[in-house]
């Protein structure tokens, strides 16, 4: 094993060049398919970071008129009643997202913030790393629970934080809790999370409107739920059906198709470099024919050729995994800010080169290397050695036809998968082409009216 070491760092510094571009090849193909599929990990693979995050969903209305309309917020006076008439299919919480200004902390700052009922955050199974989560008494409080990151940032991980004031909107709220670290709440992002300012009597009468989460009771499914709360919806004025969507699409959104046409091209560009490392190394070993012969006929056995060009093979793919990993590592923020850019419901998800990304890489990467390897020295092991070391230098017409057609098939290969990349990308670019403000299908409920930057609620006066 050590002489198959030794003769392949040799084999590869008498031809760096070649070695050099399957290398870099392969670093920036599978660099940049990671780090799109990184993304694509985050945000269709990953499931939300909630308790039993498949029982969750998001509800809300369309017009009975329009029924594949964006589901919009509803009234609290209809949220309390589908609370009442489900409470056998479903717990349901209620979230209206908005601004608040925080003074006497520094220079004022406009901050994102969440008003909910009581039991949202208890919904959703978030433990506080610090302090507690809000109770029935507190509705109508002027309370507050921070995120971990304003913790940190804003408040310098203070250990005293619980009973600190913070002046939100020019009143002073009084801190009961910090959220864990990995808690992300993407539907509506915010640092700030408060009781509902108003108490539920007032909130029915004054109209004020709502974002509607549930968790299903055990073997209920969102259509059910869904159908449940019609009868309730339609004597709304005017008439509207419910909407019960997944938490997991909800916050995919309109992400998913996009995305999906990213991983596409990115495998298809994969599937471009390993097409050419295949050709290489069997071009390569045409090259080598004499060379090949020559330790045949000093006793090699053909598994021997076969493991020392498989192994040359996985030396090659091994450095160009590495140099892609590294390279995805560098670019995946980048390319997350871009995907958060154009989907800012994501920007709380954590985005990042995860095992899984690597791991899938890694296997498709040493997959192709294994079989690579294997043909050239399954085409050597079936030449005679006299007629290979007894037609000189010049390799024969057989081997030049088949040399041309190797190369002919590669070209022909990569420029079939190249108009496949290239549709790919028209695909996408007429999908990131649709305005988002005209167009734009949000499955979340309380997203209508919300800026698309950020979706803060507009729907409820401050």
């Amino acid at each position: 094993m050590r002489d198959d070491v030794v003769h392949l760092f040799r084999s590869l510094r008498r031809s760096p060049a070649s070695a050099g571009a399957v290398v870099l090849t392969l670093a920036l193909t599978l660099g940049a398919g990671a780090s799109i599929f990184a993304v694509v990990d985050a945000v269709l693979l990953t499931p939300p970071p909630f308790t039993d995050s498949d029982a969750l969903v998001t509800v809300g209305e369309a017009p009975m008129a329009e029924p594949t309309a964006t589901p919009r917020a509803v009234p609290y006076a209809t949220f309390e009643a589908w609370r009442e008439g489900a409470a056998s299919l479903a717990t349901m919480e209620a979230i209206d997202g908005t601004n608040l200004t925080l003074t006497a902390l520094g220079a004022a700052e406009r901050l994102s913030a969440n008003d909910v009922t009581p039991g949202f955050l208890t919904l959703l199974g978030v433990a506080p790393a610090r302090g507690r989560l809000f109770d029935r008494d507190d509705v109508g409080q002027p309370l507050a629970i921070v995120s971990h990151a304003f913790w940190r940032g804003k408040l310098a991980g203070d250990p005293g934080v619980i009973g600190r004031r913070l002046v939100l909107g020019g009143r002073p709220h009084t801190i009961v809790g910090v959220l864990p670290e990995r808690f992300s709440f993407d539907l509506s992002p915010g640092d700030i999370w408060r009781p509902l300012p108003v108490t539920p009597a007032e909130a029915a009468r004054s109209g004020y409107r709502v974002g509607v989460v549930a968790r299903l009771a055990r073997n209920v499914a969102p259509a059910h739920l869904g159908r449940a709360l019609d009868d309730i919806s339609r004597m709304s004025s005017p008439p509207a059906s419910a909407v019960a969507t997944r938490m997991a699409t909800a916050m995919s959104g309109d992400a998913t198709r996009t995305l999906v046409l990213l991983a596409g091209s990115a495998a298809l560009a994969t599937l471009i470099a390993f097409t050419n490392l295949a050709g290489l190394l069997i071009v390569r070993s045409i090259d080598r024919r004499r060379e090949l012969a020559v330790r045949v006929a000093l006793g090699a056995r053909p598994p021997e050729i076969a493991q020392l060009l498989v192994l040359e093979a996985e030396v090659l793919v091994a450095l160009g995994t590495a140099g892609g990993v590294l390279l995805a590592l560098w670019i995946t923020p980048v390319v997350g800010r871009l995907a958060l850019e154009q989907f800012g419901g994501l920007a709380t998800r954590g985005m990042a080169v995860s095992w899984r990304v690597i791991a899938a890489v890694a296997l498709v990467a040493t997959t192709c290397a294994a079989v690579c390897g294997s043909v050239p020295g399954w085409l050597a092991a079936r030449r005679a050695v006299v007629d290979v070391l007894g037609r000189g230098v010049s390799p024969p017409p057989r081997e030049l036809i088949l040399r041309r057609l190797l190369v002919t098939g590669e070209v022909a290969a990569a420029f079939v998968l190249l108009v496949c990349v290239t549709l790919l990308g028209g695909s996408l670019l007429r999908v990131l082409a649709v305005r988002p403000a005209s167009t734009r299908r949000c499955t979340a409920p309380w997203k209508i009216g919300w800026d698309p930057g950020r979706w803060r609620s507009s729907t409820n006066s401050r």
